[in-house]
C-alpha cells in the first residue's frame, strides 16, 4: 500500500485572494516534494484541464519558463494560467479574464490531482 500524506491545503479561485487552511486531503507521498504547497481550485479552467475541486500541487518559485502553468499573484489576488514572457511581453494566458496590474509568479503547478 503506498504511503499517504495528510496535507493542509489553501483554496484559490481565479482573481480572488487565497483562502488559507481551507481543508485537508490525503495524497500519495510520492506526489509531494518537501517545499511544495497544495491548493484546491474553486471554479474551472477547461482550457488548462482544471476542474472545480482539483488539487494543484505548486512548487514555490519566482520565475517560470514561457508556456509553463503557474500560480501568479496580482496584489492579493491569485491567478492560474500559462506564463508568457517573450518579445518584451510578460503576461498570463488562458486565465478566462483580463488582469490589471503587475503580475508576480508565486510558483509552478507541477501536478493536478482530481479528487473522486
Amino acid at each position: 500500500m503506498p504511503e499517504t500524506a495528510i496535507v493542509i491545503f489553501d483554496e484559490i479561485a481565479q482573481g480572488a485572494p487565497i483562502r488559507e487552511n481551507a481543508g485537508e486531503a490525503y495524497l500519495p507521498s510520492h506526489l509531494l516534494e518537501v517545499d511544495e504547497v497544495v491548493f484546491r481550485y474553486r471554479g474551472s479552467l477547461p482550457s488548462l484541464g482544471i476542474e472545480c475541486g482539483d488539487l494543484l500541487i505548486v512548487e514555490p518559485r519566482k520565475k517560470a519558463a514561457t508556456g509553463e502553468l503557474v500560480l501568479a499573484r496580482c496584489g492579493q489576488n491569485a491567478f492560474i494560467g500559462r506564463w508568457w514572457a517573450k518579445h518584451g511581453l510578460r503576461e498570463l494566458q488562458e486565465t478566462g479574464q483580463s488582469i490589471e496590474g503587475e503580475l508576480r509568479i508565486a510558483g509552478a503547478v507541477t501536478v493536478i490531482v482530481r479528487q473522486s
